[in-house]
């Protein structure tokens, strides 16, 4: 029997669980005025600093969506 844990890109793993391959990350998105940042591998946080640095409109976050999560399911036997 397997398991996965899935979390948001906001789960803090240190790199020994990373290693072990057991849990996905779903990504966060970061809108700035009208560019989309997605928090996953290519995310580059200087740059998006940058970007919340120069921005005069509101910043906003959105959570995953559910079908973003769903797409790992079928990663393990135990969710």
């Amino acid at each position: 029997m397997s398991y996965k844990i899935i979390g948001d890109s906001s789960t803090d793993l240190n790199q020994e669980l990373k290693e072990k391959g057991n849990f996905a990350l779903v990504p966060l998105t970061l809108q700035i005025d009208e560019e989309e940042i997605i928090d996953d591998e290519q995310f580059d946080q200087a740059y998006m600093l940058e970007k919340v640095r120069n921005s005069k409109g509101v910043l906003k976050s959105a959570c995953p969506s559910p079908e973003a999560f769903m797409e790992h399911f079928d990663e393990g036997d135990d969710i």
